[in-house]
């Protein structure tokens, strides 16, 4: 036979073997599906030990005894395991601190000793101390006035590092500081302030106030004050009147003028016939404009009462000018820009 007739010969011997293996593996195929819809596959035989192969495949690998030497090697060199199913970590930021935290603490921290940098040494009438303690970093922001005597060569005199100490004048009582201060540190709020002032000098006292340490608030100018027929000093008798009179004087002196005005409206409702002449006073020498147009109008009208009254006869000149020309074009007028 020729080359072509032997080649031919083993392709169709091919083909044939090719067609009954097909043949085959679709038989096997056709029974496995008949299985399928009788029941499922045949289960596994049993491994050695008793239990199945899903069992067996569940069980977790270790390392052989021989290898375990050579972990921390074989595990820097194969990496960490890392599964397709972990998620990266996530990081959760917790709640920061109030907003309101510092400025709370900060207004708190008014007559406490421990992080002062300033004294106020107020003398009381029986000869003792009384000291108030505030912080240079708040009256500095608060306050021109002791921005400039903290910056100034004053703040070089007692040292950046020691606390400033502050004479107060003998005129000062503790109430009437500390409502200037607590006005300071508790965002300008004259009625509020009242109420810690209080507490705060309740504290400091002992809950016991001693108004005989309470000098009356006089005049500003020279220590001039309207006098009574016994000559005691008469600017304020009651409580109220006291502390408001010390105030605006402290405003006057400490050049606040929103509290100072706030002081004069106060005031103002303390009129009386009998305080009259010694608040006019009090109002002149504190530059307080608005308070003494009241008062001046006030003796105006009671003009005729006041006429031969030993208060009238050693009241201020300049304020006698005002009651008889008036005060629209005196320098008792308050300023046009002034706060209501």
């Amino acid at each position: 036979e020729s080359d072509e007739d032997i080649e031919s010969a083993g392709e169709a011997e091919e083909a044939g073997e090719d067609e009954e293996e097909g043949e085959a593996f679709a038989a096997k195929k056709a029974k496995g599906k008949r299985k399928m819809k009788k029941g499922g596959t045949d289960p596994a035989p049993p491994r050695s030990g008793g239990k199945s192969g899903l069992s067996q495949s569940m069980q977790p690998w270790t390392l052989p005894a021989y290898l375990r030497p050579f972990r921390r090697l074989l595990l820097s060199v194969a990496g960490p395991c890392v599964g397709h199913k972990k998620t990266v970590p996530s990081i959760i930021v917790a709640p920061g601190p109030s907003a309101d935290l510092v400025p709370q603490f900060l207004q708190d921290a008014l007559n406490k000793p421990e992080l002062a940098d300033v004294e106020f040494v107020l003398r009381l009438q029986d000869g003792g101390e009384c000291t108030v303690y505030g912080h240079r970093l708040i009256l500095a922001a608060a306050s021109e006035h002791f921005y400039r005597t903290f910056s100034s060569g004053y703040a070089e005199a007692i040292g950046r590092s020691s606390k400033a100490r502050l004479e107060m004048p003998e005129w000062v009582t503790p109430m009437a500081l500390l409502w200037m201060l607590a006005y300071l540190y508790q965002g300008f709020d004259p009625n509020s302030a009242r109420q810690t002032a209080a507490r705060l000098e309740a504290e400091m006292l002992g809950g016991q106030r001693d108004r005989s340490d309470m000098g009356a608030a006089t005049g500003a100018a020279g220590g001039r004050a309207a006098r009574s027929k016994n000559g005691k000093a008469r600017v304020c008798k009651e409580d109220a009147e006291e502390e408001l009179c010390t105030l605006l004087r402290l405003a006057e002196f400490y050049g606040m003028d929103h509290l100072k005005t706030w002081c004069e409206q106060r005031i103002q409702t303390l009129v009386s016939p009998e305080s009259l002449v010694a608040l006019s006073t009090h109002a002149f020498f504190c530059n307080a404009p608005q308070l003494l147009r009241v008062c001046v109008y006030h003796m105006q009208v009671l003009y005729s009462d006041l006429v031969g009254l030993e208060e009238w006869d050693i009241l201020e000149p300049a304020i006698k000018d005002l009651v008889l020309t008036g005060v629209d074009n005196g320098e008792g007028a308050a300023p046009a820009d002034a706060a209501p």
